[in-house]
């Protein structure tokens, strides 16, 4: 039996991991959005080892973009679950990925005493 490799959020290209994350036009504007709430320029070749540089440290900005790397590429795959098997959850639409992941971040960042003042000017 052949298994469909095209992929379910764009329909034009092969659904690999590289793709779903980091290629799809359907998800590179979740990343960009994102790094631009967070203030943190973003590559404009997009990949794991760009996130594995930017995240190494114990610095505010590599926690922030190791965090937010996690919650992106979960919400990216909620989001791509919702879409192939028809879920109406929190992962509908791109907006929703988005606004999921901004909640995360500003809990899982309030949550640490020594993180809020970040958290507070992001907000602003």
């Amino acid at each position: 039996m052949a298994q469909n490799t095209i992929c379910d959020l764009c329909k034009e290209d092969s659904e690999d991991l590289e793709h779903l994350m980091f290629k799809c036009k359907a998800t590179v504007p979740i990343w960009h959005e994102l790094f631009e709430w967070m203030k943190i320029p973003l590559a404009t070749n997009l990949d794991m080892d760009w996130i594995r540089r930017k995240s190494k440290g114990k610095g505010w900005p590599n926690v922030l973009v190791k965090a937010a790397s996690t919650e992106i590429v979960y919400g990216i795959w909620m989001y791509r679950n919702s879409m192939i098997f028809g879920n109406k959850g929190s992962y509908r639409d791109i907006q929703s990925v988005i606004k999921s992941t901004i909640d995360s971040l500003v809990y899982r960042g309030w949550m640490k005493p020594k993180h809020r003042n970040h958290i507070v000017n992001i907000l602003m």
